[in-house]
């Protein structure tokens, strides 16, 4: 399923892959994964350097290599 023009940037298309469901968005010509849901309902989400990731976000830092929440504060908070 898309939102938005299949091949237009900035197009998010939903679909199942490999039986998990995937959430991804098209940039520069290619649509890149966000977010995956697995079989057993686990949430796999995106890898993000904290200086890119938005304010009052959940992510996985690749700079603190764990999974981090951004407050809207701007400070970034370990979860583990």
């Amino acid at each position: 399923m898309y939102i938005g023009m299949p091949l237009s940037n900035d197009t998010w298309r939903i679909n199942v892959f490999s039986n998990n469901l995937v959430f991804a968005r098209r940039e520069s010509g290619s649509y890149v994964t966000k977010l995956t849901m697995d079989t057993s309902g686990a949430l796999i989400v995106a890898s993000i350097a904290d200086a890119s990731a938005p304010n009052s976000s959940l992510y996985y830092s690749t700079d603190q290599a764990r999974l981090v929440y951004k407050d809207s504060g701007g400070t970034v908070n370990n979860l583990y």
